[in-house]
């Protein structure tokens, strides 16, 4: 009990800690997903037309939220130029070293870098909860044995009472 203020306040921030890396780890899994999608248009494998999935890729991407370079780059080097006729351009752009390649690397470099980082500030916080005293359980079972004697004590003139 004596240490329960302090460690409720702790949990409490490795809680919002924990709240913010899974919003980061949703994010990546968008971003992921979005990756993948773009290399399955460009293979023909896609189910999507291209303006499906320019939506497909800013909502995964989450565009809306925050418009990144990689953003830019999709709809520059991969959407336009598929629009063009240019399945070759946009195939370059994509693969590793081509400017949506790049830009993704930026975005799940940045992401990762995150989550590094949540990860460590919650590992710091978990070192930093006070713990329980160690013998806080047999302190707990003699207490509880007690009240029981007890009880039993108070209940035992009643209980020669009805015999």
């Amino acid at each position: 009990l004596r240490n329960w203020p302090e460690t409720d306040r702790r949990l409490g921030a490795i809680e919002t800690r924990l709240i913010d890396q899974r919003r980061l780890v949703d994010a990546e899994r968008a971003a992921l997903t979005a990756y993948a999608d773009t290399y399955l248009l460009l293979g023909g494998t896609s189910p999507f037309n291209w303006e499906q999935s320019l939506r497909n890729f800013r909502s995964n991407a989450r565009c809306a939220e925050r418009e990144t370079t990689w953003c830019r780059t999709y709809t520059t080097s991969i959407h336009q130029e598929l629009i063009a006729g240019n399945n070759d351009g946009a195939v370059a752009a994509a693969l590793p070293g081509g400017r949506f390649a790049a830009a993704f690397e930026a975005v799940d470099r940045d992401n990762t870098t995150k989550l590094e980082n949540g990860a460590r500030q919650i590992r710091l916080l978990a070192v930093q909860v006070p713990s329980a005293p160690s013998r806080l359980g047999s302190l707990t079972v003699v207490l509880c044995g007690c009240a029981v004697l007890s009880a039993g004590l108070g209940f035992w003139p009643r209980i020669r009472e009805y015999l």
